[in-house]
């Protein structure tokens, strides 16, 4: 039987579907979960500790090598710094498998960046997308010819019974936001409130005077981000990159608390909203635009309603259930040999 060996960190505690996705595997394969679950400090030393963990985790996985056929990264960035190593030192390793991996964005380091991804996964056996548009952005963007999978992200939590909706808009996330964009959206719309959840980093976009019909919280708890999201009347998802893989988290959600959603439109978004259908996407960096999708959904109940249902009903494509299934899936081609490049989301047979 074939020794796979999960890594995972911090988001342990907060995704309930990792437990799911070791307990799934673990009827075809050995498995063990190598986790370090811990709070980190949310300030601006978080980033130091958490890239500290995964450097010793990286050195851990280099050091247990021979025990195991296939690491599965759950933090792609740890499975990253290991090939990474191994590459360095050529050394032999497991399979080598990325969940979801999003490459780091700083556009001051982006040419280093580059060269050190471009390194590090060519030592990387296949990794999974959020968005089918990313596997030729990557495969182009890094010249190897990398084993991807589509796996479409999923909800981590069951919709509750019965919710408040009041009349504010929602917007929050912890990476590749665009505040000053709906920032500027937020001033041009007086008459309506916006309650933001942004992470402490990004405090410097909201340094200067904000319009004083947003309030911003630093840093909350999932359980906190979620609940606010929960009682929104709508949600925005404002993005930097037109081709980072970024949003869908609270974009899935959204629909899964069957709110009308109002995203940038990029790779990763158009793969979860059909634009008039089940949200709206608006253009990149156009905070006029913005501003203007915000108006009609405010302003138009029947609008607001259509898209909830459907949002409601397109939410059913992204179960926790489903999203093992496409995981365990994966594994299975890699740890095969298989060449199989994406896997469909088919309708749930759970």
């Amino acid at each position: 039987m074939k020794q796979v060996l999960f890594y995972t960190l911090f988001y342990t505690v907060q995704k309930p579907e990792d437990y799911y996705l070791t307990a799934a595997c673990g009827k075809d394969y050995q498995v063990r979960v190598k986790s370090n679950a811990k709070a980190f400090p949310e300030n601006r030393f978080r980033l130091y500790f958490v890239y500290r963990e995964y450097l010793i985790q990286s050195i851990h996985a280099v050091a247990n090598r021979g025990k195991y056929d296939t690491y599965v990264f759950i933090e792609p960035q740890i499975g990253v710094m290991v090939a990474c190593l191994a590459r360095l030192f050529r050394l032999q390793m497991p399979k080598i498998i990325l969940i979801n991996f999003i490459p780091a964005q700083q556009k001051k380091l982006s040419r280093l960046l580059e060269s050190f991804y471009r390194f590090s996964l060519s030592g990387v056996d296949a990794l999974s997308v959020s968005s089918r548009g990313l596997i030729d952005i990557y495969a182009n963007r890094y010249g190897i010819p990398l084993l991807q999978f589509f796996i479409p992200d999923s909800t981590h939590f069951h919709r509750a019974e019965t919710f408040t909706e009041e009349d504010f808009i929602f917007s929050g996330g912890y990476s590749h936001r665009d505040w000053p964009i709906l920032l500027d959206a937020a001033l041009s719309l007086p008459m309506y409130k916006f309650v933001v959840c942004a992470s402490g980093r990004d405090s410097m976009f909201f340094s200067k005077p904000i319009p004083v019909n947003v309030s911003v919280k630093y840093d909350v708890s999932t359980s906190d981000f979620y609940n606010t999201l929960s009682q929104a009347g709508i949600v925005v998802v404002p993005l930097k990159y037109p081709e980072v893989g970024a949003g869908q988290l609270v974009i899935i959600h959204s629909l899964y608390y069957g709110k009308a959603v109002i995203a940038t439109r990029t790779v990763g978004t158009v793969e979860y909203i059909e634009d008039g259908v089940n949200g709206l996407l608006c253009n990149l960096g156009d905070a006029p635009d913005l501003a203007k999708k915000i108006r009609v959904l405010m302003d138009s109940t029947v609008t607001r309603e259509r898209l909830k249902a459907n949002a409601l009903q397109s939410s059913k494509l992204y179960t926790h259930e489903r999203y093992i299934q496409n995981v365990l899936a994966m594994i299975k081609a890699v740890t095969a040999e298989d060449t199989l490049t994406e896997i469909t989301n088919q309708p749930n047979s759970i």
